[in-house]
């Protein structure tokens, strides 16, 4: 469903890091049920790659939208030479937080900064926003209210560069989708490039980030794929999880996606649990090919007509060309999920019609 194009399209660079450094920050800004206190937990993880065992200070200084200090927090820790060390602090509550949501977009700061011996190893500064995702009474809920999805799938696309996207470009793309309304984007079907997903924060875009996992009619409705073979679980595993390592801090990833149309089997299984693991927030996950591993019911290309049965409670779950579904595959139908049509209108050449039956 892509540009078959060859060549390196990201980013490729080199860092040097300190002997004794951060080796990763999870801040899992929330909040809490009443909607308006916020909850940030703060865990950094220190290595100590000298040959000497060090003693280091991990300070968190939380800074409102407009720069003013919020909160402080600092922790010290022990770390053995040629190892890590991870800790955890919570910030909360926090009363009255602006929140965030795809209406109103309002970030944090968050600077992190690393100290041994009374001097400044590193500072790393790094947006969050406060807002909660939920499954409830069959709605996806975010801060509290329902969320009615206008969405588009979104390939890295550039009219010169090819795959290689720039963040003017991708700018642009976003704010032509804010523009006509669009408050979602698929990443169809990989994560996209890191800086795609800071000006969903910034401009206000609820993001569903999918795994690079496709195997398509090899696999399309069926256990073959990585389905349950042994041999293929631990690459789909590898991926979902650092899909979730890379992009659990951004506020806009409201929705994991585990692949697309790479069938189903015990590999999915695997993943979901993997996934749910590497992001302690435990954000919802979709995935159109296996939805009894996935928090929300999703189907590509399903018509009005089935979607109307879908919202009165008696539709039966197939395939897009009519494949039969099992409870292996897909669980107990009719479903009580929440739906979201992951894909539905697929305009190549000039076809794209009867957009006004699915509104």
């Amino acid at each position: 469903d892509m540009w078959r194009l060859s060549g390196i399209f990201r980013d490729v660079f080199l860092r040097s890091e300190a002997a004794v450094d951060l080796a990763d920050v999870e801040l899992r800004a929330g909040l809490a049920a009443d909607c308006t206190t916020g909850t940030l937990a703060f865990r950094p993880v220190v290595r100590n790659s000298s040959d000497r065992a060090v003693t280091v200070d991990a300070a968190l200084e939380l800074r409102d939208p407009t720069g003013g200090v919020v909160r402080t927090s600092r922790t010290t820790l022990q770390v053995e030479a040629g190892a890590e060390t991870r800790t955890e602090l919570a910030l909360d509550p926090i009363p009255g937080v602006l929140r965030w949501s795809a209406e109103t977009p309002h970030l944090y700061t968050a600077l992190v900064t690393l100290m041994a011996g009374g001097k400044t190893i590193s500072v790393h500064p790094m947006r969050l926003g406060f807002r909660r995702v939920e499954v409830r009474n069959g709605q996806l809920l975010v801060n509290g209210q329902p969320v009615l999805f206008k969405g588009v799938n979104r390939h890295e696309i550039d009219l010169l560069g090819g795959h290689h996207v720039t963040p003017d470009g991708i700018r642009r793309d976003l704010l032509l989708m804010k523009r006509y309304n669009f408050n979602a984007v698929r990443c169809s079907h990989y994560p996209n490039t890191p800086v795609f997903y800071n000006l969903c924060d910034e401009l206000g875009l609820y993001v569903v980030d999918e795994a690079n996992i496709e195997s398509h009619a090899v696999s399309y409705h069926r256990n073959i794929l990585p389905g349950s073979k042994p041999q293929w679980e631990a690459a789909t595993v590898d991926r979902v999880e650092r899909m979730a390592i890379r992009d659990r801090n951004h506020p806009c990833v409201i929705l994991w996606s585990l692949g697309n149309e790479a069938g189903w089997g015990q590999a999915y299984h695997a993943a979901r649990a993997a996934l749910l693991a590497a992001d302690p927030e435990r954000r919802p996950i979709q995935y159109a090919d296996m939805n009894l591993v996935a928090d929300i019911e999703s189907q590509t290309y399903p018509t009005p007509s089935w979607l109307d049965k879908y919202a009165a409670g008696t539709a039966q779950r197939k395939g897009e060309r009519g494949e039969k579904t099992t409870l292996q595959q897909h669980g107990p139908q009719p479903s009580t999920k929440p739906f979201l049509m992951n894909e539905y209108a697929h305009a190549m050449g000039n076809s794209g019609g009867n957009l006004d039956e699915y509104w």
